[in-house]
């Protein structure tokens, strides 16, 4: 039984439009908060960390006079290789999390890359239990990192026949969304920018792509590096192509020297 995909592209900023089916799972998950599936690429996050937790946090906003928010989200990883101990410490997890409750109620996110291809297996028949057995009080999203998703079309019919889900395909972020990341957190730290830096910007991310994985934590990363090395006690607030490549090579060479230093030169 193959399921229906829905393609998104999620990004972390307001300032832009999200795109469609991003805004409409944000729209739904208020009015009626679901269980979901995000099929991933294999070598790496294309958001969902970021949009799980936006899900999650919109869930705790109707629910916040009740619990703490760490006593009804999680992030958990269920692994292939984990003995039976681990496994028992993985199932304990979350009514430990709910403390006095006793009862975890909330949103429960896992990891499940590992395991498709072993659906069939003892361990994994023991998480669709635990998966049946709190149904009621688990809002569940479920990660699968993979290139070929017809390997997890059986894992995801395997759940599917316990719990109702909604499975979402989540492709890497294009470099239009990345330029606009950084260029909305230059606006909220009260930087600006001179015409041309936007598209110098976005062929900057282009050739970085060609021999690196860029995600949005690569964009924070950069940000990070403009807020460590502008001037800004000399007052210069406005990047120019010119202004971020110095601030970059500033920060690369100051790297640098530091991983000289760990290593005893």
């Amino acid at each position: 039984m193959k399921q229906k995909l829905t393609k998104i592209t999620p990004r972390p900023r307001k300032i832009y439009e999200p795109p469609k089916g991003y805004a409409q799972m944000l729209t739904l998950w208020k009015n009626y908060p679901m269980n979901v599936v995000f099929l991933q690429p294999a070598y790496g996050d294309a958001g969902y960390d970021f949009f799980s937790t936006v899900l999650a946090n919109t869930y705790y906003m109707e629910i916040a006079h009740q619990r703490k928010y760490e006593e009804c989200y999680l992030k958990m990883k269920y692994k292939k290789d984990m003995n039976i101990y681990e496994q028992n410490v993985f199932f304990d997890t979350p009514s430990s999390a709910a403390c006095h409750y006793n009862e975890f109620r909330g949103v429960l996110s896992i990891d499940l890359s590992d395991w498709p291809g072993l659906e069939h297996s003892a361990a994994f028949t023991r998480f669709l239990s635990f998966v049946s057995n709190n149904k009621e009080n688990i809002h569940y999203l479920f990660s699968i990192q993979t290139d070929d998703i017809s390997k997890a079309e059986t894992l995801i019919h395997m759940i599917t026949q316990i719990i109702p889900v909604t499975t979402l395909h989540m492709e890497m972020p294009e470099t239009r969304y990345l330029t606009n990341f950084i260029l909305a957190s230059l606006k909220e730290m009260h930087f600006s920018y001179s015409e041309d830096f936007p598209e110098f910007l976005e062929k900057y991310i282009d050739d970085i792509k060609q021999h690196d994985f860029v995600t949005y934590d690569t964009m924070q990363t950069i940000i990070n590096q403009l807020i460590l090395f502008a001037d800004i006690k000399e007052g210069n607030m406005t990047i120019t192509p010119d202004y971020f490549t110095k601030i970059i090579n500033k920060s690369t060479h100051q790297s640098s020297k530091m991983a000289l230093h760990k290593i005893g030169f």
